[in-house]
Formats: structure tokens, sequence, C-alpha cells
């Protein structure tokens, strides 16, 4: 009986769906009653029906897998994290949509379908494909004739508003869902992913024009209203107009009903109001997060950004945040977020300008960071910076150095670190020069009995430094042996006290020194433990010779010969350092301290000349004349025939360049020896400095040259045909081209004995075309990407609109990557005006006067801009350029 009702209510069912569909259907053509019912059913149940279960289940597979990264703003959907095709099969949906379109072509489900390919080609990351897709429903859709048009905002309904701000929609009554028997269109959903698809190609006027047009249309579907806002929102922080932002992110909060959605809203509000400086409405925000149940992981961020928001100008008191912190450091829950707990409390003490207590706190977050690198390193660049603030060079280089081992090499700010990283280590090893030379001088110039005193005591207190180390490897043995064995047994109080904490630390740096810090860092040689074959007790009976005073002595200059090198050595290490902190730091102040000391203590050096005109044009700069004026006279009267007297007298072109030869032999020497003692990282610092000052000098071939070998040494073997191909192109002559074709030569031979292994073609001149009669561009390429740079464009559209109004030229601006960014002069009709306007613009001097970094200034034509723009090698274009434009 049971069976038999199923049968006939599920009959009755039928035929009332039939009946609907008679009067839906009535308008097609091309298919009789049954089949249109055919075709419509199969239609839904069997293409779309299936290709709608798989992309669910495939997108819920993604939001499973994908992890957000709080560290940065969270995109408004959490697929946009996804950097591939995700959902396995997409390709074969798409092709059973397709099919399915074509067999069923007067089902009034072909535009569901087609979203459906829509989407497909978006999560594909085909935007273009997928943007046609949704073109396409919203093209073809017409409103039945029975629909009446809406022309003013609904006034029934429920009144939304979130943080004060009111919603222009009220929030319609529910109503039958008829979805189940009725086909109802899609075009407001096709509508939502067009804009999603014109934001991804930063489309960013199309998106903002149709938004504009769906707020004034009243029929748009209330459903789709939230997403769209939160799309509005997204367009905006894409294009890092934050406060803009904003409105429509809270628009699209009070429409929110689903949880999940609106907690991730939210957050991402709060994350706004912290960018943007709203101390009290980002705390607000983040507390209203905790109270929609989230995750463990928004949880602890949520909480955590609760105090990164203090400014100490807002509601919220430091003792309120400090309460919130201690109570999540005794939370055993977080105990693997201490190296960020820490951190937070850390910069919490820097908004009090307490640099003491946050050094301490930014100590113990390093300490407890156990799987975060990335946390690691951003705790060693934070006391990099603070010490280097303070100007204590030496501890700020250990610092930046031990960010560069553990920090994620996708960090923003990965190449400034690097950059700093290799400036402190070039200044640190000038001042290590500078302190052990002056000792030893300070040594030989003793009476005898005085020098053998304190050499006496340099080997009480070198055997000493030999006994600490004994007992640390004793100490540190002892532990590793019981470490294995023990377990931690609940939460001690004295992880939990940062100053008992801290000064743990401090007595083990002070007791061992800093310690790189990794894995087995207690074995004194890691090869040993390596090998099990070694027999370290044959091993520990090998004692060193020991060191006697006539040891020390004989490393003393003490004759006229060892007393000139090891003054030369120091009199070029001052006049470096003072170059690093006038031209690298910045720092003018301590460049006048090397300085002076250089020609104070070491007069008629051979760096004197070049000390006297640097403090010259410093005391000019700072102004102070009075010095100014001394520095000059100096140099004018013991140097009266230096090429820097004369340039200093008369700033000719041609005494500018000896000047900067002069120099430049100089500052290649110094790379030369760099690269002599196997430090390839100082060799490219120098060389990429070197391009400021002798880009164009007789030098840049033999900098190039080296470089290209340092890199070699760097990055392996395989590099070095690449980085010599690049050099022979961008140098078609010389001594230095010769080299290196010699070398290509010879690893061109040694190739062929590997006829099995694959290698690269090297780039090539060839990659471009020259058309000089296709439409140019004209092009300022900047190394860095500085405020000044805006200044050039403001210059050569004050340039254009006063020498070549008539040409309609237009000036715009846009990164090449993260670190450089170009200038655009466009169009040109050929290759000769361009370079009649290029050769105009180099001879105005006054528009580049501003610049404060490297610049490159080229001619390319709109193809090779493409093939240049995916490359990104400039040293490929530059050496095709010198060769066809120039």
């Amino acid at each position: 009986m049971i069976q038999q009702a199923k049968a006939f209510f599920t009959v009755i069912l039928f035929v009332l769906f039939c009946l609907f569909e008679v009067k839906q259907t009535t308008a097609q053509s091309g298919y009789n009653f049954i089949g249109r019912i055919y075709h419509n059913t199969v239609h839904r149940y069997n293409a779309y029906y299936n290709a709608s279960n798989k992309m669910n289940a495939g997108q819920r597979g993604i939001d499973n897998t994908l992890q957000d990264d709080y560290s940065k703003i969270l995109p408004i959907d959490k697929s946009e994290l996804a950097t591939g095709a995700s959902i396995p099969d997409i390709d074969s949906i798409l092709t059973r949509l397709t099919v399915a379109n074509k067999i069923h072509s007067k089902s009034k489900w072909i535009d569901d379908c087609n979203l459906l390919i829509g989407e497909s080609y978006y999560l594909k990351k085909d935007y273009e494909s997928a943007l046609q897709s949704f073109q396409y429903i919203v093209g073809s859709y017409r409103p039945p004739k029975s629909k009446k048009v809406v022309t003013e905002r609904n006034q029934k309904g429920k009144k939304l508003e979130y943080d004060g701000v009111k919603l222009p929609w009220l929030k319609p009554k529910p109503s039958l869902n008829q979805s189940f028997i009725k086909h109802q269109p899609v075009k407001d959903e096709a509508v939502l992913w067009l804009v999603t698809c014109y934001i991804k190609l930063k489309k960013y006027y199309e998106a903002e024009t149709i938004i504009k047009m769906v707020e004034k249309n009243y029929d748009f579907s209330f459903k789709y209203r939230a997403l769209l806002e939160a799309r509005y929102a997204q367009m905006m922080i894409d294009q890092e107009r934050y406060k803009e932002a904003i409105r429509p992110l809270i628009h699209a909060i009070a429409m929110t009903e689903k949880k999940s959605l609106r907690r991730r809203y939210v957050y991402i509000l709060a994350q706004l109001y912290q960018i943007t400086g709203n101390s009290d409405k980002s705390i607000k925000a983040f507390k209203d997060v905790l109270t929609l149940h989230p995750d463990y992981r928004m949880d602890f961020n949520a909480r955590i950004n609760i105090a990164r928001s203090f400014s100490g100008k807002g509601k919220t008191s430091a003792n309120e945040v400090f309460a919130i912190l201690e109570k999540m450091a005794r939370d055993s829950k977080y105990e693997e977020f201490l190296d960020q707990i820490y951190y937070t409390m850390a910069e919490v003490y820097l908004v009090q300008n307490d640099k003491d207590k946050a050094m301490d706190y930014l100590q113990l977050s390093v300490q407890s960071s156990v799987n975060n690198n990335h946390q690691k390193g951003l705790s060693f660049l934070k006391m990099g910076e603070l010490t280097f603030s303070d100007q204590r060079y030496r501890p700020s280089k250990f610092y930046h150095d031990s960010t560069l081992q553990f920090i994620s090499k996708s960090f923003e700010e990965i190449d400034d670190v690097q950059s700093r990283s290799a400036i402190l280590t070039n200044l640190v090893n000038q001042l290590t020069i500078i302190h052990d030379e002056d000792s030893v001088i300070a040594l030989a110039n003793m009476s005898e009995g005085q020098r053998k005193s304190a050499l006496q005591k340099a080997l009480l207190q070198i055997e000493k430094q030999k006994q600490l180390e004994l007992q640390r490897q004793n100490q540190l043995n002892k532990v590793q042996t019981g470490a294995g064995n023990q377990t931690q047994q609940g939460s001690s109080f004295y992880f939990y006290n940062p100053t008992q904490r801290a000064n743990g630390y401090n007595e083990f740096i002070k007791d061992w020194g800093n310690r790189k810090l990794e894995d087995h860092w207690r074995r004194a040689n890691k090869m040993s433990d390596m090998n099990s074959d070694v027999d370290t007790s044959q091993t520990a009976k090998k004692e060193e010779k020991k060191l006697t005073l006539a040891d020390l002595e004989a490393g003393l200059p003490l004759t006229q010969e060892k007393m000139e090198t090891c003054t030369k050595h120091l009199t070029e290490a001052y006049y470096a350092a003072g170059t690093i902190f006038k031209e690298d730091l910045h720092n003018d102040k301590k460049a006048i301290e090397y300085f002076e000391k250089l020609v104070d203590k070491y007069p008629k050096s051979a760096f004197e000349p070049q000390a006297l005109y640097q403090l010259y044009l410093l005391y000019e700069r700072k102004p102070d004349e009075a010095k100014a004026a001394m520095y000059k006279n100096k140099l004018l009267t013991d140097y009266p025939d230096q090429a820097l007297t004369k340039h200093m007298l008369n700033p000719s072109a041609q005494l500018v360049q000896q000047v900067k030869t002069d120099v430049g032999e100089r500052y290649y020497n110094y790379a030369y020896r760099m690269y002599s003692q196997n430090q390839y990282a100082k060799v490219i610092v120098a060389s990429d400095s070197a391009r400021k000052f002798y880009n164009k000098s007789a030098f840049m071939p033999k900098f190039d040259l080296l470089r290209a070998f340092a890199i070699a040494q760097t990055k392996g073997k395989d590099s070095l045909k690449t980085e010599l191909s690049i050099f022979t192109l961008k140098y078609p002559s010389g001594e230095e081209h010769n080299k290196a074709k010699e070398i290509l030569a010879m690893l061109d031979k040694n190739s062929k004995n590997e006829p099995q292994k694959k290698v690269n073609d090297a780039p090539s001149k060839s990659d471009f075309e020259y058309k000089p009669n296709a439409s140019q561009f004209v092009v300022v390429l900047f190394d860095e990407v500085i405020n000044t740079n805006k200044s050039i464009s403001d210059s050569l559209n004050l340039h254009n609109g006063k020498f070549r109004s008539s040409e309609n030229l237009k000036v715009s601006t846009m990164l090449l990557d993260e670190a450089r960014q170009m200038i655009l002069v466009k169009q040109f009709k050929n290759s000769q005006l361009a370079l009649n306007y290029y050769n105009e613009i180099l001879s105005k001097e006054t528009l580049f006067d501003l610049i404060e970094t490297t610049y490159h200034v080229f001619i390319i034509d709109e193809k090779n801009f493409g093939t240049f723009f995916k490359t990104k090698n400039l040293d490929l274009y530059m050496a095709f350029f010198d060769s066809n434009y120039k």
C-alpha cells in the first residue's frame, strides 16, 4: 500500500509539472509539447544537474584545502587563493555542457549551462573566455512580456544597517521559493560574474560602470546585491583604494546572512580600518569577528590584531592590550603562536617608545619560534631595524643576516633586506679592518715593555676563551644526551616571565656568543656527526699548537714595509666607510666623521684628496660655508693638479669624466679584491652600485664581466654561459668582449662532450625584431620605485605641452616588476621621430636633475615592448637598442 501511494503521489507531481511546463513553454518553437518537456527535463536533470554537483563538490574541496594568509588583506572570495584548476575533470565538465547545449538548443536551461561554462573558465584562470560566456548571457536575456518593470525602490521590507551605515535597499519579505518547479533567469548572477571577470582583468572602469548601473536598477535581485557589493570592495582593495572599499563592504555585511561569509567580510573590514589608521573601529570590528565564532586560526589572528591595532591615541588602553596578549600567552591553546604573541607585545612597546622592552620581547619571539621561520625572520628584521636606527651597525648586520636565513623568499621587502644586508656587511668589514689595524698599529707603536705586557694579557684572554669554549661544549653535550629522555610537563612560569627569559637569553649570548639558529647547533663539527667511522676520542687528543708571545708579535707591523701596508689598508677602509655612510646610508654626520679621521690621522695618504673633496661637498650641502671653504682651500693648496681640484673649480664634462675614471679605477680594484677573497655578493653589489656613477665609463665593461663571474660562482656554472652571452651582446667589441667570447668558445667545446645534457638556449637579440616604420614608444626605466620618479613624468608632460603640443603625446607610468618602474611616452609613427624626441629630452639635462636612482632611456616598438615586458631582460634589449637605434 505504501509503495502504491508513493507511485500515485509521483504521478500526480509529474502531471502538475507537465501542466506548468505547458504554460511556460508555449512561446517556444521547434519542439512539440512532449519534446519541450523532454529537452527541458533532460537538460536540467542530466547535464546541468551533474555538472553543478561536480562544480559544487570541487569548490568545497578548494575551500577546505586553501589556507588564508593573515599577514595580508584576505581576499573577498577564498577561492581566489587557488593557483590553478583545482577542480578535477573541469575540462570534461566544459565538454559535456557544450555538447548538451547543442543537443538541447531550445531548452530553457541553456543560460544556466552557459553560466556553469563561464564559471569553469574562470576557475581555470581563463578570464577572457569566461567573460565572453557571461556577456552572452547578459546580452541575450529578454524579460518576459508579463514582467512589470520596477522603477522605484521597494518600500516594503526590513531596514538594514551596519556600523552606523544605513543601506539604500530594504530586505524583501520572504516568499515561496518556486525555483524547484519554475525556471529562474540567471541574468543577475551573470552580471555578478561579469563584474568579477572585469576586476580580474584589471578593467576597473568597465566593472565600476556596471556596478553603478546596477545600483539604479531596482529590479536587480536582492540575493546578489551583497555579493556585488563585496566584489566592489575587492576592486577597491586591488587598487589600494582602501578607504573607498569600506562602504561597499559594510553594505555587503549588512545584507549577508550566511555566517561564514559575514564573518569573513567583518574580518576584512577590520583589516581595512587597521590599514587606514582607524584604531578604534578596527578593534571593534575584530571583536565583532570573535562574536561570530571563527575557526581557530581566524580567532587567534583577530585577537592578535586587536593588539596590533593599538595606536596609543584611541579609546583602548595599553593595559587592556597587554591583558589580552598575556592571557593568550598563558593559554596552552596558543602555545604554537607564542612567537607572534611576543612579537606583537614588542610592537605595542614600540608604540610607547620603549625600545629596551621591545628588544626583550623580540628576543623572546625568536626563542619561542618552533616551526614558523618566517615569523622568526620578521623578529630578526625588527631587531635589525631598531639597531640600525640607533646606528648600532654591527648587531644590525647580524640581525639582517639572520633575517635572510629564515624569512620567506616571497616576502615583499626581501630585496630591500638583501640590499641593506649587503651594505651593512661591507660597512662592518671596513669597520673591522679599522679596528684591527688601529689595534696592531697601536701595539707596534708601544715601547717593547708595554707591548709585551699587552700581548701577555691577550694570550691570557685567548686561553680563557678556549676554556670557555671547552666548558660550553661539555655542557651542551650533556644537554644533548639528556634532552631525548625529557618531556615538557605542563607550562613553566619561567617561560611566561619576559624578564627571566630575556635575562636567560642575554646570559647565553654573554657566555656562548651569537650562534646561528639551526638544527643540531650544539654540534661542534657536523661532518664528524654524519660519519660514524670517525674516532672522536682520537680526534680529541689532537691538540692545536699552543700560541706563544712570539706568534702574536710576528703579526705586528714592526717593520717599515709592514707598517706602510697596514696604513694603506687602514686609509682605504676609512675612505670606504665614509663613502658607504654618504652614498648608501645617507648618513652625512657619520660620513664627515670618518673622512675627517682619515684627513687628521693620516695626512698625505693616497685617499686624502678624495676625502677633502667629499668633505667639501658634504659641508656645502649641510650647509656650513666656513668648513666647506676650509677643505676647498686645503685641496687647492695641497693638491692643485688633482683632477678633483680642477673639477671643483671648473666642473666641465671632460673633468667630470676624468674624476670618474680616477675614482672608478679605485672602486674596480676594490671589487676585484673582493672577488679574489671569494666575497661574491660584495662584487655584485659593487658592480650594481658602479652603474650609478660610471655607467658610460671605460670601467663599466670590467665591472659587468666581473659581475658575470661572481653570479656564476653563486648560481653555478650553468649560469655563466647565459651571463656571458648577455655581456657579449651588450659590449660587441673590446678586450672584455674578446675575453668573454673566448670563455664561451671553451664552454661550447666542453659541452660537446655531454651530448645528452639539455642546455637552455642563451638569450639572443633575435628575440627582438627591428621595424623602423612601426609605432614606437620612448621609455624611461628606473631601477627603483621611489617618489621622485613621478616628478620626471610631470616634467615630460610639461615639456610635451610646451614644445610638442600638436603631437598629442601621452605620458603614462607602469611597473616592470616589483622593483622597477617605467615611464612611457607614446606614440611615435616611426623610429626616426622617436629618435628625434629621444635625443631632444636627453639634451635637456634639467629634465632628469631630480632623479635619485639609476635610470635608462630607450626606444621600443609595440611588439618588442610585449616581448621585453615578458622577459624583463634589460641588458638584452639595451644591446639590441644600441645596435639598431643608435
